[in-house]
Order: C-alpha cells, then sequence, then structure tokens
C-alpha cells in the first residue's frame, strides 16, 4: 500500500485516524513507561547494593571492634589457654573477612601484620603452673594455670588498643560506609 493510498483510506474512514493514533499513543506511552521502570530498577539495585555493602561492612567492623575489646578485657594474669585460643581465631576471622573489603589498601596490610604480632606475642610468651585437680575416679589428672607475665601483659594491652585504634580510624576513613 502506498502512502497515497493510505492517506485515501484514513480520509474516508475518520475512525481509523483514532484507531492509528490511539495504537500509537498507547505503543509509545507503554515504551516510555517500560524504560522509565528499567532505569528506575536499575537505580534500585545500586542504591541496594550499596546499603547492603555498608552494613555489612558495618557489622564486620563491629564484630573486629567487639572481638579486640573482649580480648582486651581477659585477664591475661590467670586464664584458660583454650579461651585465649578462642578469642585470637575470632579476631583473626573477623581481620580475614575484612581483608576481602581491603585487599589493596596498604594501610590495612600494616594492620594484618600488627595483628601476626600480637598471635606470635601471645601464642609464645605463655607461662604455665601445674595444678592438681585431682578427683575421685582421676588422681593423676593435672591441669595448668596459665598466665603472662606482667611486662608481657602491658606490651599485650598495648598492641591491642592500637590495633583497635586503627580499626576504628580505618573505619571512619571508609567511604563507603557513608
Amino acid at each position: 500500500m502506498e502512502l497515497q493510498e493510505l492517506n485515501n483510506l484514513l480520509l474516508t474512514n475518520p475512525v481509523l485516524i483514532g484507531i492509528v493514533t490511539g495504537t500509537m499513543g498507547a505503543f509509545i506511552g507503554a515504551t516510555f513507561t517500560l524504560i522509565n521502570t528499567l532505569i528506575g530498577n536499575f537505580f534500585q539495585g545500586r542504591r541496594e547494593k550499596r546499603q547492603w555493602l555498608k552494613n555489612n561492612l558495618q557489622e564486620k567492623y563491629t564484630n573486629c571492634i567487639y572481638s579486640l575489646s573482649q580480648l582486651l578485657q581477659m585477664n591475661f594474669d590467670e586464664f584458660a589457654y583454650r579461651e585465649l585460643q578462642q578469642q585470637l581465631t575470632e579476631i583473626q576471622k573477623s581481620f580475614n573477612v575484612l581483608l576481602i573489603y581491603h585487599f589493596d589498601d596498604q594501610n590495612f596490610q600494616t594492620l594484618i601484620s600488627q595483628m601476626e604480632g600480637l598471635c606470635y606475642l601471645a601464642s609464645r610468651n605463655i607461662s604455665k603452673i601445674p595444678v592438681n585437680l585431682a578427683t575421685r575416679n582421676d588422681l593423676s589428672r593435672e591441669r595448668y594455670i596459665y598466665y603472662f607475665e606482667r611486662s608481657t601483659v602491658e606490651e599485650l594491652k598495648k598492641m591491642i588498643n592500637s590495633i583497635n585504634a586503627e580499626v576504628i580510624k580505618l573505619a571512619s576513613k571508609d567511604a563507603r560506609l557513608n
């Protein structure tokens, strides 16, 4: 059908003009609505991902700071060795998770080396005193009370406070939390 024939057909049937313009208007409106929805969904997804990352990072920083605070509150004069190992393991887990978000950050790499120094100091300078915990069934059962020398305790607490302060500083500078 040529353009002239289409024009004549539309002039002889005015109802067709309404149908064609209505159909074209509906198509254009649906197209713009679809485009608007796609753009809105794209930006909403980005916002939700950013919010999820922010919440997740806050949780990881909080866990790390909490674990360090728990270790700081330990009684280093007399403690259960397993408890110390569990606390150190929790801190290492927190640091490893944070490392995912700070893989290329040189400040975090320095923090990791401080953490490794803390773990080394905590695992190497432990003294123990044997304590006889004999029971009726087992007269030879011996346990130990673990402790650190006073200078080691002071050094441990100083390192923990330093690491904690660095984590807080790192969190405050992390632009993803704003």
